[in-house]
C-alpha cells in the first residue's frame, strides 16, 4: 500500500484486522558497527529474530480462525540524539500456504 499524510496511515491502521501473535522463538545479536579509523565508535545495532504463530481475526469466533506460521527479522538501530531505538529494516515471511 502507498499512503500519504498522517490520517490515511490512521485509517489504513485502525481498518486492519485484529490479530494474535504467539511467539515461540526469539533471538536477538549485536551487529558490530563499522568505524574508520578516527571516529567514534557507533552502537551496535541489534538483529531479532521471531518464530511464531498469528491468528487474523477474533479467536473467539466459531470456527476460530486459522493460525499461520511466521518468522520475522529486523534490525533495531540506535537514534545518537535521543538514546532511543528505532527499525532499520524488517522481514515478515508466512511458512505456511494456508
Amino acid at each position: 500500500h502507498c499512503l500519504a499524510g498522517r490520517a490515511n496511515v490512521e485509517k489504513f491502521m485502525t481498518e486492519l484486522p485484529t490479530s494474535t501473535h504467539k511467539p515461540f522463538s526469539l533471538d536477538c545479536q549485536p551487529i558490530a558497527p563499522q568505524t574508520l579509523p578516527g571516529q567514534e565508535p557507533a552502537d551496535p545495532m541489534i538483529l531479532v529474530s521471531v518464530m511464531g504463530t498469528v491468528q487474523f481475526g477474533s479467536i473467539e469466533a466459531t470456527p476460530p480462525p486459522a493460525q499461520r506460521a511466521f518468522c520475522q527479522s529486523f534490525v533495531l538501530g540506535k537514534d545518537a540524539a535521543t538514546g532511543s531505538y528505532f527499525i532499520v529494516t524488517d522481514n515478515y515471511r508466512f511458512l505456511t500456504d494456508n
